[in-house]
């Protein structure tokens, strides 16, 4: 048995990884759970305009988006709109005082919104980018030749957006998401995107605590031995100082990708016991209409949260060794490296802008190091994020988020190494 494997052994025989597992199950699958049982009957009553949704109501929208599951074609979107034009015909509609109108009956939703909920929900919010912002129900004021041509609105929405979003940025940034915007294929082929859009929105809480339990576990890798005398020992052995500093840190870091990992699938086979892997090919724009500038799929923008969490956990905990490595008990660094993920980055953050540093560093270097507030995006952080123009170039945020956590982890693994070689050698 070589020393990787004995550190591995021991490091399972700890009551605090025994805890450190029960708390990442419950925690991902009843995460898991809580997503299939209430947000995605939340968020199908607000896309469905149902009034209560529940289990039944989750698999029916499911039923009604597989017999819609097809490329959605200027022409099949026409259908689709002039269905949703009923319900708002004389006779389908009465007067609602929250909205001061006459609005679709309940039954009226139900009978033409909620056979196709999800590419409805999606036509009104493109309608009102590219109509008027102000009204939620521009779809039902658009006219006859427009609603023939959606996917001509569907351009001005997203071109209406941009500009927004891009008002007084360099001719390079703007130059860079037009070509990502050239990029997205048109027309989409829909299926039921809510479940896979439901656990992406939620994912980025569960991440930040999977790491958080890591953190909290990799404090007394180094400094639980200081504080029981064993490292005398230990490093007096013929595999002392450099060979166990390793080992130590190796097994603790396979641990963390195979418990993070465990949790990822624990967290995502809720999602696909609730309602299966259908969706999971549908573009993120059906999603995230405007807020999502990459061509991507929502199953790589789920492998990206996954990754990018991965990534921050790593580093979270090789940065927890290197505290561990320099402090003389467990407690020491556990509250050092909490308060560092905690409110390090955000408090570097306001620094950067009250000195006026370049937006570079205050809005993407130093948010892109592992902390709380940026692995609770999830995979928000790549659906646009933000872009900077440099000399011979643009550098993107998502860019940043996924290389600093690997730059933090090759820096702060070889320092934890050598301090705990160090420390008091014998």
């Amino acid at each position: 048995m070589n020393l990787f494997t004995q550190e591995l052994k021991k490091l399972f025989k700890r009551r605090a990884t025994v805890i450190c597992i029960g708390l990442g199950v419950l925690l991902c699958l009843g995460g898991g759970l809580w997503n299939a049982l209430s947000n995605l009957p939340y968020q199908l009553e607000h896309h469905y305009s149902m009034e209560q949704a529940g289990p039944g109501e989750v698999r029916q929208a499911k039923q009604n988006a597989e017999a819609l599951q097809a490329e959605l074609t200027g022409e099949v979107l026409y259908g689709y709109w002039q269905q949703y034009m009923r319900a708002w015909q004389p006779g389908s509609t009465a007067y609602d005082s929250y909205y001061g109108r006459m609005m679709p009956t309940q039954q009226a939703w139900e009978q033409y919104k909620a056979p196709i909920g999800g590419v409805a929900y999606w036509m009104e919010q493109v309608a009102q980018q590219a109509v008027d912002r102000e009204n939620h129900w521009a779809l039902a004021t658009l006219s006859d030749a427009q609603a023939q041509d959606f996917w001509g609105l569907w351009r001005q929405a997203r071109q209406n957006y941009l500009n927004g979003k891009l008002q007084g940025e360099s001719e390079p940034v703007r130059a860079f998401y037009q070509g990502l915007e050239r990029r997205i294929q048109t027309p989409f082929t829909y299926g039921f995107y809510e479940g896979w859009q439901c656990f992406i929105d939620q994912f980025g809480d569960h991440s930040a605590f999977l790491a958080l339990f890591l953190c909290i576990l990799a404090a007394s890798l180094y400094a639980g031995e200081y504080q029981s005398g064993a490292d005398a020992v230990l490093r007096c052995t013929r595999h002392g100082r450099g060979r166990l500093a390793r080992a130590k840190l190796s097994a603790m870091l396979a641990f963390s990708t195979v418990f993070y990992l465990g949790g990822v699938a624990l967290y995502y086979g809720t999602l696909l016991a609730a309602v299966g892997p259908v969706g999971w090919q549908c573009e993120i724009q059906l999603a995230w209409p405007f807020v999502s500038a990459v061509p991507l799929q929502m199953w790589q923008l789920a492998v990206l949260g996954v990754l990018h969490g991965l990534l921050c956990a790593l580093a979270a905990v090789a940065f927890t060794a290197l505290l561990s490595a320099r402090m003389r008990t467990s407690f020491g660094a556990v509250v050092v490296g909490l308060l560092a993920f905690l409110l390090a980055v955000p408090v570097a953050g306001q620094a950067a802008d009250a000195l006026r540093w370049s937006g570079l560093l205050a809005d993407g270097v130093i948010p892109a190091l592992p902390n709380l507030t940026s692995m609770m995006d999830g995979g928000d952080s790549f659906r646009f994020g933000q872009a900077w123009a440099l000399r011979g170039g643009v550098v993107w945020s998502p860019v940043l988020y996924l290389a600093m956590p690997v730059l933090l982890l090759a820096v702060c693994a070889p320092l934890a190494v050598r301090g705990y070689s160090r420390h008091e050698a014998c």
